[in-house]
């Protein structure tokens, strides 16, 4: 026999909370610190690979430098200096390499002696103190040659006999100093003749035969030759090729062909601008265009300016910087020897080289290049293969350059460069990992499992609820409207048999047939109670499983005569009518 299952509606989710709500959260918050551990292995990982990634970034700029080095350190035997100043070399073959490697600010030769020279060509001009190191020719230790002919022009200005005298002088004398000296007094003259394709012929032949001849404040006559052709062209009307010989001019500034000291670079340049300036206003199609050209010579030179005071900064402070590489204990005959330092508010990344007969070869690189055209690049490309995010801080900490839409709720991964390039510091930023991430992050999908089980098993436990508790609240109802027709079924012979009895026990039944007749209708309602509550009695038997049914036939007609002669015995109105007929295919 089955026992009876009834649960409440209260301990049906009382049920529900205990074995699917309270062990699905017990299993979610298993998964869940999980993932937060997996979280903190994925971050860790990411860390750990960020630190390769920086790692690989600063081998990459050091692989480009080494590769430099190694270029350089090849052709060392083949240089051939030769030093036009106690401060310069000049090596043809250079030329073109440093231009073939952008990374470079200049190269510098250390003698035996300890003397340093730099190369000519990265200078834009030179320092004062060759002035007062190197004797120079000068005109003035010639003064009596010339004392006749400034006579001659200053005083009797007689350009004619002034020019006569020159030219004379000119066949005297085999020096050529002294030749190139006369040849630009005897242009002058030209010039103040109004000779002046005469005068022009004779710049030209200064510039070609005597253009590296220096005299006083280093100012060499090519380079006066030039400016002078400059203004020639001008007076005989031709601006275009005015400009054209002052866009040479300034080129050949530019590629320091003229050993020219700072007053005498300054001078020149303040000549070229003079002689510019004067064409500012002009609307000529020809004549804008080369005023462009210049302008933007004058940027480059303005530029080279700086390079060149760099430079002299590593000059003035170089025997004590060199000493220091060649006496460093880091060094052990190591070369090259690679060293960043910082002087004042320059720095300098330097290497160094063994050459032949205790000469040593010194590289000053351009950081700026090697930041902008290797680091950043590598950094870029990195962060866009491995998704990073970044931080690029100079040596003063500053901020130099940095990605967009970085999360610093994360702790970066700093990078340090070593100590032979450059005092950058990286700082790198992995995406974050989040909940929602890791759940997705490959090799950890069974934690979005175990939630896709517990919210299945959830739902079907809240449906599955929801469906007993709705079965409850229906069978809550048909026990309601069971328990109300039983009511009225059992009032109606109730009130039959009290509506009789009272008229019997006040006497309103005049005869004893109708006595017999109301005690017959007693006797019938009594045993409709009775079949009622035997009715109910079989159906708790039937839920308890108890009771068995055994269906036979039956004749309903007797059945329904007895319940029209029940309904009649109750219905006051004597005028209502209850008519039974009894069809013909009834059983």
């Amino acid at each position: 026999m089955q026992t009876k299952r009834y649960f409440s509606k209260k301990r049906i989710i009382i049920y529900y909370l205990l074995v699917i709500v309270i062990p699905s959260c017990i299993l979610g918050f298993l998964a869940l610190r999980g993932i937060r551990n997996d979280q903190a292995l994925i971050e860790r990982e990411q860390r750990k690979k960020l630190a390769e990634s920086g790692t690989s970034i600063i081998s990459e700029t050091n692989s480009h430098i080494t590769i430099f080095n190694n270029r350089f350190k090849g052709k060392i035997p083949d240089l051939s200096p030769s030093f036009p100043s106690h401060l310069t070399f000049i090596e043809p073959t250079l030329n073109s390499f440093i231009e073939e490697n952008n990374l470079i600010r200049s190269i510098f030769l250390i003698q035996p002696s300890g003397s340093i020279r730099i190369f000519h060509p990265s200078l834009l001009y030179l320092p004062e103190i060759i002035k007062k190191t190197e004797k120079e020719w000068s005109p003035y230790n010639y003064i009596d040659l010339f004392i006749e002919g400034w006579n001659y022009e200053f005083k009797e200005k007689d350009l004619q006999k002034t020019l006569i005298y020159y030219q004379k002088k000119l066949k005297e004398f085999e020096k050529k100093e002294i030749e190139g000296y006369i040849l630009t007094q005897i242009a002058r003259v030209q010039t103040k003749q109004s000779d002046y394709n005469k005068a022009k012929k004779t710049y030209q032949l200064i510039e070609s035969e005597y253009g590296d001849i220096t005299i006083d404040k280093r100012i060499q006559l090519g380079a006066m030759a030039q400016l002078e052709k400059s203004n020639i062209s001008l007076l005989l009307g031709d601006t275009a090729s005015a400009l054209n010989y002052t866009i040479e001019f300034l080129n050949r500034i530019l590629n320091a062909e003229w050993q020219l000291d700072n007053s005498a670079y300054k001078n020149l340049i303040s000549s070229g601008n003079i002689f510019i300036s004067q064409f500012k206003e002009s609307n000529n199609g020809k004549i804008k265009i080369l005023l462009a050209s210049a302008d933007t010579l004058f940027e480059k030179i303005y530029i080279r300016e700086k390079i060149t005071e760099y430079l002299f900064e590593f000059m003035n402070n170089s025997s004590l910087l060199v000493m220091n590489f060649l006496n460093n204990p880091d060094n052990n005959g190591q070369f090259p020897f690679m060293k960043y330092v910082v002087i004042e508010n320059n720095s300098f990344y330097v290497s160094l080289f063994r050459g032949v007969e205790n000469q040593y070869w010194g590289v000053v690189f351009n950081v700026d290049k090697i930041f902008n055209d290797i680091l950043l690049p590598s950094i870029r490309e990195h962060s866009e293969n491995e998704n990073f995010q970044w931080q690029l801080f100079g040596e003063g900490g500053e901020l130099i350059a940095n990605s967009s839409n970085i999360n610093f709720e994360l702790e970066p991964v700093t990078i340090e460069s070593p100590v032979e390039l450059p005092a950058w510091t990286i700082k790198l930023y992995a995406e974050p990992t989040g909940l929602i991430n890791t759940l997705f992050f490959p090799g950890h999908n069974i934690f979005l499992f175990i939630f896709i089980f517990i919210a299945l098993v959830l739902a079907l436990g809240l449906f599955f609820t929801i469906q007993i508790v709705s079965k409850e609240l229906q069978l809550s109802k048909m026990k309601s409207d069971f328990i109300s027709t039983v009511s009225h079924e059992f009032k109606s012979p109730l009130t039959s048999i009290r509506h009789i009895t009272d008229m019997l026990v006040f006497k309103r039944v005049p005869t004893e047939s109708k006595k017999q007749e109301y005690y017959e209708i007693i006797q019938q309602q009594s045993e409709r109670l009775s079949h009622l509550i035997n009715n109910i009695l079989d159906f708790s038997k039937l839920e308890e499983g108890e009771k068995k049914f055994r269906f036979e036939p039956v004749f309903i007609d007797q059945i329904l005569q007895e319940i029209i002669t029940s309904f009649k015995n109750s219905i006051p109105d004597k005028s209502f009518k209850v008519i039974y007929k009894q069809g013909n295919r009834l059983p």
